[in-house]
């Protein structure tokens, strides 16, 4: 009986901070520089960032979804493109885990964590922006 009881208070107490979370994002003002406002704002920069992300990646991937011809194989291409993106994503997300690691005893280290996702992602962006130019 006593995990049940345990396994209640945590979703009892994960469902009080979802809720508490949620009033606390509806309380930001633009100008709001505490520190639930600013981690809800760079959150939403990244996800911002990550939409543009996934947007160019499926333009890229769009464009070289096309059989194999004389001068590229585009499937191997294809194949080789997810693999990077796959291996990109593990990156960015331990450079950015490791970037929370050194501020994880500051308040602000959420809103640090969301702005190195965020950079990383528009870096990311702009390199596939890239193979969109120079694909035919």
């Amino acid at each position: 009986m006593r995990p049940r009881r345990c396994l209640t208070l945590s979703f009892a107490l994960v469902t009080a901070f979802v809720l508490v979370s949620a009033v606390q994002a509806q309380e930001c003002k633009p100008n709001d520089v505490s520190d639930p406002c600013v981690e809800q704002a760079t959150q939403r920069e990244f996800e911002r960032a990550d939409r543009d992300l996934n947007a160019t990646y499926s333009q890229v991937v769009r464009k070289i979804s096309v059989p194999k011809n004389e001068y590229v194989d585009y499937p191997a291409l294809k194949a080789k493109l997810a693999e990077a993106q796959r291996q990109w994503v593990r990156f960015r997300d331990s450079e950015c885990d490791a970037w929370y690691k050194v501020s994880e005893a500051g308040t602000g280290r959420n809103a640090f964590q969301s702005n190195c996702l965020t950079q990383r992602t528009v870096d990311r962006t702009r390199e596939l922006k890239a193979w969109l130019e120079y694909l035919p």
